[in-house]
């Protein structure tokens, strides 16, 4: 029996995969190159820089949409707000890159992005244990109202058991033994 070249790699269509990116590296550094010396002939006549074209934002979206595919960011119910910073760091930081000095735009974008997400994923870590904070501490709503759910067909108040889920409990420690690692390096820096 004999078997192809790499007839075990096959999509979700049974085809063999296409070897082919989703960017062109190549193309994606000319138009960075072209966009590099605009910017540089716009400086020498004391203009602003010029709008980055379409192609290069074509780019750096799809950059940036397929690092949400990567296994290190799947299972975020945030993701559009992922990109969305990405994108705007890597418009940012987009006349950093020195087209003379690196040759690969598409890594300096992918490691913006990647910041960019763990950024975001710290926002959204904040966010929810100071909303999970505010709910628990809520001294001023009365405890007793602020624990009970209105049931309209009896018109009673239900106590509501706001039991924490393991998960959330888990996650409030990381978080808090996260904190007081930052708070003691940042004593020992002073």
């Amino acid at each position: 029996m004999t078997y192809k070249k790499n007839s075990f790699v096959k999509g979700k269509t049974g085809k063999p995969k296409s070897t082919a990116y989703y960017i062109d590296n190549q193309e994606f550094y000319k138009a960075c190159l072209e966009h590099y010396n605009k910017v540089q002939v716009a400086k020498e006549q004391n203009k602003p820089n010029p709008k980055i074209s379409n192609y290069i934002g074509e780019c750096i979206l799809k950059i940036a949409q397929k690092t949400t595919e990567s296994s290190h960011f799947r299972g975020y119910d945030f993701k559009e707000d992922m990109i969305g910073d990405a994108v705007e760091n890597c418009l940012m930081y987009f006349n950093n890159f020195d087209p003379i000095k690196y040759s690969n735009p598409f890594s300096y974008f992918s490691q913006i992005c990647y910041y960019a997400f763990l950024r975001r994923i710290g926002k959204e870590r904040d966010r929810i244990y100071n909303q999970y904070k505010l709910t628990r501490n809520a001294r001023f709503i009365n405890n007793d109202a602020f624990h009970n759910v209105y049931d309209e067909e009896t018109d009673q108040f239900i106590p509501n058991n706001m039991e924490d889920t393991v998960a959330m409990q888990s996650f409030v420690e990381k978080y808090e033994t996260a904190a007081k690692k930052r708070k003691i390096k940042e004593s020992l820096k002073k």
